[in-house]
């Protein structure tokens, strides 16, 4: 049966007003239509999970966010994964769009180094017109599709 393997992923947190970590080492792997493992969550705790994949969706339990496993579901697009925070974080709409990171070390350290620098620079119009319309497409993509 044939694995995939993630090891880490960045995230960017919309309509969320605290700070959080934004760079996630992990150890995800999905086998058939299970998924499984361990990553440093946005509140610097290991999170463990175990669930299922099922197309483009994911369902499953998850800990590290409250002092019991939540329910969590993701929205899988290319090398994307969206989780609506309501379930993980706060009981207000807001969106957490995490990015798989490059599987070789090469790639792994420029997109880390890349999140590091992105959060110390001052962010410009461009780049916060470029996330808001990469969020756009994503939203656009997935409510014409399912609503």
């Amino acid at each position: 049966m044939a694995r995939d393997r993630h090891y880490f992923f960045t995230s960017q947190h919309y309509g969320l007003e605290r700070r959080y970590n934004e760079v996630h080492p992990c150890n995800i792997t999905t086998q058939g239509i299970r998924e499984f493992g361990w990553y440093w969550n946005s509140n610097h705790r290991l999170s463990k999970f175990r669930g299922f994949r099922l197309g483009q969706i994911s369902v499953g339990m998850i800990s590290g966010y409250r002092s019991f496993r939540i329910p969590y579901i993701t929205i899988h697009y290319k090398n994307l994964f969206i989780v609506p925070s309501f379930l993980l974080l706060q009981f207000r709409p807001a969106l957490i769009v995490c990015r798989y990171g490059d599987r070789t070390w090469t790639g792994a350290t420029k997109q880390i180094w890349s999140k590091f620098r992105e959060k110390k620079s001052s962010k410009t119009t461009e780049d916060v017109t470029s996330v808001e319309t990469e969020a756009a497409s994503v939203k656009r993509f997935w409510f014409s599709r399912y609503f």
